[in-house]
């Protein structure tokens, strides 16, 4: 096993579920997530927004962030803990990377395959079909690119920056703007 795989070979779970149900309770097919990180974070699971509320601990989200953007949604253990707590000693920073996983879980479904840590790896929603939107515009900028056509990588950034000022979060985590008086 080697940090970065997109597969997962030693990791056995359930698919995750959207309903809230216990890992198990799902249909025979993993279910599809979307991870939404240009213009704001949104999770959805099969196509249902994981509302505001179901993160309960902002750094919850925080940690669905940091591993959506990893090389196959998976960290070490530790290099995880130095992005969320630098400041604190592994020993210290452990006992909460398992409190926020528990928290992520809670947001995701009440599901405990959403977050799995195995070992000395963490990964976000090893049996879920996932898709990160920073994952797709990097795909179709690069073969935009590749192709040698400019005006479709610019199409590509139009296309997925389309509605940025008009988005607004469904799971916002962030400074508030200052209402206008």
């Amino acid at each position: 096993m080697y940090i970065g795989a997109r597969a997962v070979d030693d990791v056995k779970v359930q698919p995750a579920t959207p309903s809230g149900g216990d890992v198990g309770e799902s249909s025979n097919h993993p279910c599809r997530v979307e991870i939404r990180l240009l213009g704001g974070f949104d999770v959805l699971l099969d196509g249902k927004p994981v509302v505001a509320d179901a993160w309960t601990r902002p750094q919850a989200a925080t940690l669905v962030k940091v591993l959506a953007l990893a090389p196959g949604r998976r960290l070490h253990r530790e290099q995880l803990i130095d992005r969320l707590w630098p400041e604190l000693a592994i020993a210290e920073a452990a006992p909460r990377l398992h409190k926020l996983a528990h928290y992520a879980r809670r947001a995701l479904g009440n599901n405990r395959a959403a977050v799995v840590l195995r070992g000395e790896t963490v990964t976000l929603l090893p049996d879920a079909e996932v898709v990160v939107d920073v994952d797709a515009f990097e795909r179709a900028a690069e073969q935009a690119l590749a192709d040698g056509r400019p005006a479709a990588a610019a199409e590509v950034v139009d296309r997925s920056t389309a509605g940025f000022c008009c988005r607004r979060s469904s799971t916002s985590h962030g400074p508030r703007p200052a209402a206008s008086t």
